[in-house]
């Protein structure tokens, strides 16, 4: 008699411990969003399920604003802005806003729970930050319907968490410090149509804005100058081929945005 014996293919240690972590579901661990996510489902963290998280699709964390002879400090407020739908550009859909207790920070990794996020904005908050030494070391990459992003006052594009790039539409308030590098990591978002920079200021190493006719689908397009001349972009809005001329800001001071605008009409005619 023959006996056919098949032998069950044995996982790793690492690909069991990989198995095992996917059944456990994540949890945030800041206050904030702990406050947050139960106040908008109504029903304590243990209660609320991954299809909970699963129904946000925008996200907006703020700071209230402050008089301006005020800081912000600890105390002050967050503001949470979610919607279950987004509309045209990442914006919400219906958005609610929910005021939560103020907290000394929050931790961005906390935010890998809503994983059906297409729209995610930290409003440029210096005080959400990174569980490791970085912000480079934070992963969004299982945020894979996540199109809008808008970082932190402390990222910069060397800098930044971890995104699927090829499905990333509009990034929001990015900042150049060392131009060279930064410009190479911004060309690998391929499928640009929203782009919004800042922190272009006197010192920084940029010659020209050439760079930016390497995104001829980007629809919206925020440049915010602290310097007197803005460098070749004349001669790149042509090549923005894309771009509503009701869609480019321009925050250039001492010159005045109407001649830009007017110029660009002339363009696209």
């Amino acid at each position: 008699m023959m006996y056919i014996v098949i032998m069950a293919r044995q996982q790793s240690p690492k690909n069991q411990l990989l198995r095992l972590l996917s059944h456990i579901e994540q949890k945030p661990e800041s206050k904030a969003v702990i406050d947050f996510v139960e106040a908008v489902f109504k029903k304590p963290l243990s209660d609320i399920k991954k299809a909970d998280y699963e129904s946000i699709k925008y996200l907006k964390v703020d700071r209230e604003a402050v008089p301006i002879t005020s800081e912000k400090n600890d105390s002050t407020p967050w503001i949470f802005t979610y919607a279950k739908n987004t509309a045209n550009y990442g914006a919400p859909d219906k958005p609610v806003k929910l005021k939560i207790a103020g907290t000394k920070n929050i931790t961005e990794e906390d935010f890998q729970v809503f994983t059906e996020l297409e729209s995610l904005d930290f409003s440029n908050e210096g005080d959400i930050v990174p569980a490791g030494e970085s912000y480079n070391t934070t992963d969004f990459k299982n945020l894979k319907k996540l199109h809008y992003y808008t970082g932190t006052s402390s990222e910069y594009l060397t800098h930044m968490p971890a995104l699927n790039v090829s499905n990333i539409y509009g990034l929001g308030t990015t900042s150049l410090y060392d131009i060279e590098k930064s410009i190479s990591a911004l060309k690998t978002y391929k499928n640009l149509k929203m782009l919004n920079f800042t922190s272009l200021k006197k010192g920084d190493a940029i010659k020209d804005l050439s760079f930016l006719s390497s995104f001829p689908n980007v629809e919206i397009l925020s440049l915010d100058f602290c310097r007197k001349r803005t460098p070749g972009i004349w001669r790149v809005l042509p090549h923005l081929q894309s771009l509503s001329p009701f869609q480019l800001t321009v925050m250039i001071q001492p010159l005045n945005i109407s001649m830009y605008l007017a110029v660009y009409h002339r363009l696209k005619a």
